[in-house]
């Protein structure tokens, strides 16, 4: 009884944030060039999250289904690249980034999120206030 009581709760909530895919995909790319647009009045260094902008990239990039080289997902990290790939490889750890290599050049690897990413990132982009 009550475990079912949890899952209908746990489904409820689940559809309070519930967004259309085209609206995550527009508070996502707003909410990342609002960081990036910060550098232009604030020191950068006062703002460190890569992984965020990480995570924020790879999941406007698998909504519009493009691929991520590392070194673009460095890139758009604003880290420097050991830094990065140490984000990445945490992201990579923690099961919210999956590496796959590109199949005609052996030493490219691109990086996309897992799915349990992409829909912790739609819960989240759902439940903001717009």
């Amino acid at each position: 009884m009550l475990v079912a009581q949890l899952q209908s709760v746990s489904a409820k909530l689940a559809q309070l944030t519930e967004i259309p895919r085209n609206e995550a995909l527009v508070r996502a790319r707003e909410h990342l060039n609002a960081r990036r647009a910060r550098a232009r009045f604030l020191p950068v260094d006062l703002f460190g999250e890569p992984a965020w902008d990480l995570l924020l990239d790879l999941f406007i990039a698998g909504e519009e289904n493009k691929s991520v080289s590392i070194t673009s997902a460095c890139i758009a990290s604003g880290a420097p690249p050991t830094t990065a790939l140490r984000w990445i490889g945490v992201l990579d750890e923690r099961g919210l980034i999956a590496k796959m290599p590109d199949s005609e050049d052996g030493r490219r690897i691109y990086v996309s999120l897992t799915e349990t990413a992409r829909n912790a990132m739609l819960r989240w982009l759902g439940a903001l206030d717009h």
